[in-house]
């Protein structure tokens, strides 16, 4: 791993891979990146020994993500890569701040953020007002007006428009 680095008897020695000369002994030796668990193994060496280390590919410290997010459908993206619709369980992410973009199907966004903890689950539970309206006593300027007979103060995605409110007298 290129960011890993490594370390010996306590002195980090390099990133990723590193050769060198060492003096007959024992080494522990110990591979460590942000977020995953480190690797250690100790190494003795006697006379001219030569030892070529291979280091397995560290671990990911993951936790889980649960999103219950109404309306149900919606589009739950991850720095935005998809991730699926809710209700949705999303395993073995990375820990650490995550941001969410959640778009439900009528085209309203919410965007938050939460925290990813080792070996748990985060909830998201939250209800997403309706972009849609049907109380013609809310309509305003600039509302754009559907085919179905509905409203919203922004667009939508997925319905014919047939029309925007430019005056609010009769």
């Amino acid at each position: 791993d290129l960011d890993a680095d490594i370390t010996i008897n306590g002195k980090i020695y390099g990133k990723a891979k590193w050769e060198g000369l060492v003096e007959e002994g024992e080494y522990d030796i110990e591979v460590s990146k942000y977020r995953y668990y480190p690797h250690r193994q100790t190494l003795s060496l006697s006379g001219i020994d030569q030892k070529r280390i291979i280091i397995p590919t560290l671990c990911a410290i993951c936790g889980n993500l649960k999103v219950n997010v109404q309306p149900y459908g919606s589009s739950i993206f991850i720095y935005h890569e998809y991730m699926g619709d809710t209700p949705l369980l999303v395993k073995d992410i990375l820990i650490g701040d995550r941001n969410l973009h959640i778009r439900t199907k009528e085209g309203t966004i919410y965007d938050t953020s939460v925290e990813i903890k080792e070996n748990q689950t985060t909830d998201i539970n939250h209800i997403i007002p309706s972009l849609f309206l049907y109380d013609y006593s809310q309509v305003r300027l600039g509302d754009i007006f559907y085919e179905d007979g509905s409203f919203s103060h922004e667009a939508a995605y997925g319905k014919e428009q047939v029309g925007v409110v430019f005056n609010l007298n009769t």
